[in-house]
């Protein structure tokens, strides 16, 4: 394995790097999907190796806590879409889409590559985004179920994304632990 060792053992590393990986299995591709799907030892290993690196870097926690903001608040079963025409998309909806597919233009070729750290670096720049996104937009609007579908879809994508390396929910924030 490449570069220095890493300690990879903390349970919330872990458990993080293989419960991302349970998600994509069942929300991406679907039960019964072991001939599309790989558990890729290697690169989960490698996954939690740029977590735990990350998690001891300056803005890992407002990342996470954005992450946290986006997964907490997507239904079971919410579809992934990304609606690409305006219509009545708020001005922070669509500069989360127009992020989004930069990120993933981005992203892509990172995640085939197995390059996790750049993949995280990218990934942080959804952050403001994500944050003018909640302080600007009613995601759960039951009077207009279209733009909430559409809202919940972009943001189920954007979590996607983030599954890529971890499912940072998993994550032991220590500042949660302080009295």
């Amino acid at each position: 394995m490449d570069g220095p060792a890493v300690d990879v053992g903390r349970h919330d590393v872990v458990e993080a790097v293989i419960s991302a990986r349970l998600h994509r299995k069942l929300h991406f591709y679907g039960p019964g999907a072991e001939t599309t799907f790989s558990w890729d030892v290697s690169g989960i290993i490698a996954r939690a190796r740029v977590l735990a690196e990350a998690k001891e870097s300056d803005g890992f926690i407002p990342l996470a806590a954005a992450f946290r903001r986006v997964v907490n608040i997507i239904p079971e079963g919410a579809e992934t879409s990304l609606h690409t025409g305006e219509g009545d998309r708020e001005p922070a909806e669509a500069a989360l889409a127009e992020a989004y597919v930069e990120v993933l233009d981005a992203a892509e070729p990172l995640i085939r590559e197995r390059r996790y750290e750049d993949l995280f670096g990218v990934l942080r720049t959804l952050k403001p985004k994500i944050d003018r996104f909640f302080d600007e937009v009613r995601v759960m609007d039951p009077a207009h179920p279209d733009r909430q579908a559409r809202r919940l879809g972009l943001l189920t994508l954007i979590a996607s994304l983030f599954y890529e390396i971890a499912d940072f929910s998993k994550i032991v924030i220590e500042t949660e632990n302080r009295t």
